[in-house]
């Protein structure tokens, strides 16, 4: 009897600790909305209801892909009553071309958004997204993208180089030039530069504080600042040059180790000796007879540096919600805490796990309840978007503004020149962009913008105010009856939507990615019908021009 109820008590005891075993922490998406729910709880904050369809495909387009969707997405995407739509939309964006793109030139803006605003910035951010573009059609590891940009060494090369050229057919050529402008901005202190550069977009950290001297509220020392720059004195940036040719017709980024014969920096007005290169955190040293820039990227890419995986992660989440969990999403430091560290830190965990996987990360991301949270309050509070109980309402970047209006406006993106879309971009920056091309979070309408957005040759182009063969609205309202305009989306609206309801519904779709309220409809299809194909053009011109259009919320 004795051992039959021990053995039982063992059995229970068996059972019992069974059913008190800790659930299995949680992960992805379900990590964080864990995180966000518990920490609204804390702070007595109620989140917002889900966004609409029309909501969420708005935003996950423009995150993703850096657009608006077109009429044809926004219509298929509304119409489907599968449950699983928005995770099928997304993994649709993710491998589409146009993930690779956005994502390519996000990257790009990150490395050469500082180059200045001479002549060449656009041509140079856009010859990178060219070369970087690769690693994202294969989705490569973003510590790959690491490796090619921080180790590169390869050529730019063209004879009779003029100022704002988009370089087509230049592609493999575009880091090089990057390297050259940041010589020209660095001179002499390019190895400073380039570890302020890299420890800023690979680690979330501003160092060059500790270039003059120790970092005021931070850890990091002068003599900590050159062992990263120490990294970078084998870099040469040389011209090409052409007998007969005046100015250099290329320029060529290589490996010197004479360069870097006698290892380190000297600090200036510093008694010690030379800084030997050393990584920041562990004061590790690259291996001998290794190049230094490779031994920088397998320090920084190391699965022990976790953080890298961090500050990429903060990065896209910053990019995805419009703040970063650590905010500014580039100014990791002592003083500025996370909001979420468990999320972070758990995210970061997963990440390195799942070998810097960036689409499994945007994956989990977007099928997160915080993400997919509306943007739709009647009053917000500064506590509200920090914390993630309603969607912030995020100003459109300039790029984002000209491939949106592209695709609301004409049936072919691909019509509008690689030239011409140089010309919008230059405008949009100028009116829309900020002094260093940074992603905009924050946003004041101006007079100038205004202006801008109501004599935009893009929106005439798509409204009618232009037709296709230049001249006056007579002459395109001509072309239309000849059956020679067609290009636009406007057209194609007027030419397939028969009703006018039908074609204000359409309308809004292609402009504000949503359907009018009972309101709206009634308001301008009130005034559409009085005024015939006219009508239609000046209400999809104003749609065009609200603050709604250059918003993502």
């Amino acid at each position: 009897m004795r051992v039959a109820a021990i053995a039982l008590l063992v059995a229970l005891a068996g059972v019992a600790s069974s059913q008190d075993a800790p659930p299995p922490p949680k992960a992805g998406h379900d990590l964080i909305d864990g995180q966000v729910k518990a920490k609204l709880a804390d702070l007595n904050l109620k989140a917002a209801p889900a966004a609409s369809d029309a909501e969420f495909l708005r935003r996950a387009f423009l995150d993703i892909v850096g657009s608006i969707p077109s009429l044809d997405h926004a219509e298929k995407f509304l119409a489907d009553k599968s449950s699983d739509k928005r995770a099928k939309l997304v993994d649709a964006l993710l491998a589409s071309d146009a993930y690779a793109a956005n994502w390519s030139y996000v990257w790009a803006g990150t490395f050469a958004g500082a180059t200045g605003d001479g002549p060449f910035a656009d041509a140079v951010i856009y010859a990178v997204s060219k070369q970087l573009k690769p690693h994202f059609d294969k989705n490569e590891p973003i510590s790959e993208v690491a490796k090619a940009v921080v180790t590169y060494t390869g050529k730019f090369e063209r004879e009779n180089m003029r100022p704002g050229q988009m370089m087509e057919g230049y592609d493999d050529g575009g880091i090089a030039l990057m390297y050259f402008r940041w010589q020209q901005s660095a001179g002499r202190d390019l190895p400073m530069f380039l570890a302020n550069k890299f420890s800023r977009a690979f680690l979330g950290m501003q160092i060059s504080c500790a270039q003059c001297h120790d970092h005021p509220f931070d850890k990091w020392t002068q003599e900590d600042f050159y062992g990263m720059a120490a990294f970078f004195t084998e870099v040469a940036v040389r011209p090409i040059r052409k007998e007969g040719v005046q100015q250099p017709i290329g320029y060529e980024v290589l490996e010197n180790k004479m360069l870097g014969k006698v290892r380190g920096l000297q600090i200036p007005d510093s008694k010690k000796g030379r800084v030997k290169p050393q990584w920041l955190d562990t004061k590790e040293e690259p291996k001998s007879g290794e190049a230094m820039r490779a031994e920088f990227t397998r320090l920084l890419t190391s699965r022990a540096n976790t953080q890298f995986a961090r500050a990429i992660v903060n990065k896209y989440w910053a990019h995805f919600f419009g703040r970063g969990i650590v905010n500014p999403p580039d100014d990791f430091n002592g003083r500025n805490k996370p909001s979420h560290p468990e999320m972070l830190e758990g995210l970061a965990a997963e990440f390195i796990a799942k070998n810097y996987d960036v689409k499994w990360l945007v994956r989990e991301i977007c099928a997160s309840q915080a993400y997919q949270t509306s943007s739709r309050v009647k009053e917000r509070t500064t506590d509200q978007e920090k914390y993630y109980a309603t969607a912030s309402v995020r100003a459109l970047t300039p790029e984002q503004i000209m491939a949106s209006l592209i695709t609301a406006t004409l049936k072919d993106p691909s019509s509008v020149s690689l030239q011409k879309k140089g010309q919008y971009l230059k405008d949009f920056r100028f009116n829309f962009g900020d002094d260093e091309d940074a992603e905009l979070t924050e946003f004041e309408g101006t007079i100038p913008q205004a202006l801008m957005m109501m004599n935009s040759e893009l929106i005439a182009r798509g409204t009618g105010g232009a037709p296709a063969s230049g001249g006056t609205l007579r002459d395109r309202l001509r072309e239309r009856r000849e059956g020679k305009a067609g290009a636009t989306r406007l057209d194609e609206i007027l030419d397939t939507r028969k009703g006018a309801e039908e074609r204000v519904r359409a309308i809004f779709l292609t402009t504000l990615t949503r359907q009018p309220t009972a309101k709206e409809l009634s308001r301008y299809v009130k005034y559409a019908s009085s005024r015939g194909e006219d009508g239609f053009e000046d209400v999809m011109w104003t749609l065009l021009n609200t603050s709604e259009f250059l918003f993502n919320h």
